[in-house]
């Protein structure tokens, strides 16, 4: 397993259902930041930008730790967690959790870093984000488990394929933080947004009040994009109470092999939503069948399942839910991950919808 996975995938202690947002073999660096920089891309006045990172000092006693954070004027940042962890031979690590939120008030290019000392030692994380004015037609999207995360790599580089989506679709996005325990829709009315992608973090933690809430977007014709696996623990599960009703579910398994798979020509199905996709990789995918023939249609075929596939649409209502088997969908089209595949243009595909604003 490569080093971005390590870190990106929070281990789920299944017994007592608690996310533990530093998986025990990641090896935390207290020379940096986790990720060492928040560069948000493009977004839009009146958005709602939140994102975290982590910091590490050694002990492990989380209470004995001070922590103060200074941030530029664009930027809110706060302290939401002080935990610990051992780490095999590095021995215990305090980890410290910082929430990042971006004021998009007013239109510019913001650039700066945020000062936070722990113990005594001060780093420097870097964050950018370039705030323009909402275009008429420009899809309203929605990102539930901002890509964003202390959790999802060490490298800020690794989300450059996500920014340069966002720019290409001219996407009007927002992306909220999920944290443990809290209901991860917020208070944002679903409405204002063409399409809702639900990562890997808010499929774990959704409960049935807010997927009541998503059935009723979908109803009204929005669109959302579900991203769960294996890997990612319980979250198929999760995953199928909110697709089941429309005739989507997807397997909790994967490949036996384990790990990636190529796939092209035949096995990519002629629809809106893969055009311009010729060639795709997937990495520990979960298989997704669909209940209901007539109203749920496979877009991606699962080569080592029969009759099964990676993506599947669904007709809901006046809208539609998509199921993507592939949790870290940041992961999964980014230049380490996709290489030559297309799975970017597939993801901007799935996420920009003539806005109906």
């Amino acid at each position: 397993m490569n080093a971005d996975l390590k870190l990106a995938y929070p281990l789920i202690a299944v017994s007592c259902s608690i996310w533990l947002h530093q998986p025990a073999f990641a090896q935390p660096d207290m020379k940096k930041s986790q990720p060492d920089q928040l560069d948000f891309g493009m977004t839009y006045v009146g958005a709602t930008m939140e994102g975290s990172f982590r910091l590490y000092q050694d002990g492990d006693d989380a209470s004995r730790v001070h922590v103060e954070v200074k941030a530029p004027d664009f930027v809110k940042a706060e302290v939401i967690e002080k935990g610990s962890n051992t780490y095999g031979r590095l021995g215990s690590k305090v980890h410290v959790e910082v929430k990042v939120v971006i004021d998009t008030s007013s239109v510019g290019n913001f650039k700066g870093e945020i000062l936070a000392t722990v113990a005594g030692r001060e780093l420097a994380v870097p964050v950018s984000a370039r705030v323009l004015e909402p275009k008429k037609d420009a899809t309203r999207l929605l990102v539930i488990g901002s890509p964003l995360h202390s959790t999802s790599t060490g490298d800020g580089s690794l989300f450059n394929a996500w920014r340069e989506l966002v720019e290409n679709a001219e996407l009007e996005t927002s992306c909220l933080l999920v944290e443990r325990e809290k209901p991860p829709l917020g208070k944002l009315e679903l409405s204002r947004f063409d399409v809702v992608l639900l990562g890997p973090g808010a499929v774990f933690w959704i409960k049935p009040p807010e997927i009541a809430l998503l059935h009723d977007y979908l109803l009204q014709g929005g669109r959302v994009v579900v991203c769960a696996n294996r890997f990612f623990s319980k979250t198929p599960e999760r995953a199928n109470a909110i697709t089941s009703p429309y005739g989507l579910e997807m397997a909790d398994t994967e490949d036996a092999g384990g790990g990636a798979v190529e796939l092209a020509g035949g096995q990519i199905t002629k629809h809106a939503l893969t055009n311009g996709v010729e060639r795709l990789s997937f990495f520990r995918a979960s298989p997704i069948t669909t209940k209901d023939p007539m109203n749920a249609k496979i877009l991606v075929a699962a080569p080592n399942f029969e009759g099964q596939g990676l993506v599947a649409v669904a007709r809901a209502g006046k809208g539609e839910v998509v199921l993507l088997g592939q949790s870290l969908w940041w992961n999964w089209i980014s230049e380490k991950r996709a290489g030559k595949s297309q799975n970017s243009r597939l993801l901007q595909n799935l996420l920009t919808k003539k806005s109906k604003h």
